[in-house]
């Protein structure tokens, strides 16, 4: 697998991808609320944003949902989502706390 860094800046990694990634919505900002309120350092944001990403958001193949939207705000909404919007969820916290991501999909073919 080669992993392509789009950018060398890591400003590029910080910024909204709409519909993707988007900063502004209640549940995004509910959420960044929660993990600053916890969290103080960029390695304790970057776990508790993985874990509300991993935990509190279902993989909707997993509970035999028939959701299959991709959008990182959309997953706190429901509390399912298939794995492309739970890493965009992931993105999206961090990225809203200034922690730049990028993400990467895998071709299986």
């Amino acid at each position: 697998m080669k992993f392509i860094l789009e950018s060398s800046n890591p400003k590029d990694y910080l910024s909204e991808i709409p519909p993707i990634i988007q900063f502004h919505t209640p549940l995004i900002k509910n959420k960044v609320e929660f993990i600053e309120s916890k969290a103080k350092t960029p390695k304790e944001k970057v776990k508790l944003a993985f874990e509300i990403s991993l935990y509190e958001i279902k993989h909707s193949f997993d509970i035999d949902s028939k959701f299959v939207k991709i959008s990182g705000e959309e997953a706190p909404q429901s509390g399912e989502r298939i794995c492309f919007a739970k890493a965009h969820l992931f993105a999206t916290l961090v990225r809203t706390v200034g922690i730049p991501c990028g993400f990467y999909y895998q071709n299986v073919f």
